[in-house]
């Protein structure tokens, strides 16, 4: 579609003999109508990676955590205190040893794939070997290329690792927790009227903010002065116009 355009930076209009302008409501509709062929060809492919369970009950996980349960139990029926005081100093060193344990078992001969897509924007995620994520990269590549005729953005099409690094999916960032004994995140929960510390399960998404890309976008419109953003020197600034 001929379609102009004016770049808020410099103000000035520019014409374009093809595609859609940026924002427009008919972009996302006709976005819809045209990659759902790629919808489809995502579909089949969870569905046959999908078959196979990634994860099993750790054996070892589950025998200490069923002698704890059977301890506790013995705890609530015994009357003896001496017998009590035991089993609870057991049933402590058995729950130390639970937190180092992880309490499934991941067989990476097989993957998992999850898919979302929003207008033009998608996000795969693949719990798996980093060499699946790169044959479904070339796959969904080709495929936009011979059957849709559009290409990837390189720059923004990338691998990676959400336990290290962050996914930007719809302006957010995406990233997961590390392993249980890697990363023993905890956070506060109240029981009872007992605050308690409970550790955060391993593979929790956190969807953050880019607070900096978006305090730099404010800056390089004008609307602020950064200073030093890791101390939160910003200084607004008025707009005139």
């Amino acid at each position: 579609m001929k379609a102009d355009y004016i770049d808020l930076s410099s103000n000035e209009r520019i014409s374009k003999s093809d595609g859609l302008p940026q924002g427009g409501p008919l972009s996302p509709i006709l976005s819809n109508v045209y990659l759902h062929k790629l919808d489809l060809m995502m579909e089949e492919l969870m569905e046959k990676e999908n078959s196979n369970p990634i994860s099993r009950i750790s054996s070892k996980y589950n025998e200490v955590h069923t002698l704890i349960s059977n301890k506790r139990q013995t705890i609530n029926r015994t009357k003896n205190l001496e017998l009590k005081d035991k089993l609870l100093k057991e049933v402590l060193d058995l729950e130390k040893l639970r937190a180092t344990l992880p309490s499934k078992s991941t067989n990476y001969q097989y993957s998992q794939i999850w898919y979302t897509r929003y207008a033009d924007d998608f996000i795969i995620g693949i719990r798996g070997k980093k060499n699946v994520a790169e044959e479904i990269k070339l796959k969904v590549s080709e495929f936009l290329e011979t059957q849709l005729k559009v290409k990837l953005n390189k720059e923004k099409t990338l691998i990676t690792n959400a336990k290290k690094g962050r996914a930007y999916f719809l302006g957010a960032e995406l990233r997961v927790l590390k392993s249980r004994t890697h990363d023993n995140k905890k956070t506060t929960r109240v029981y009872k009227g007992r605050a308690r510390q409970i550790r955060v399960p391993s593979g929790k998404t956190l969807i953050l903010a880019p607070l900096e890309k978006l305090v730099k976008k404010l800056a390089d419109q004008g609307i602020c002065l950064i200073k030093n953003f890791s101390k939160r020197e910003i200084i607004p600034k008025r707009k005139t116009a």
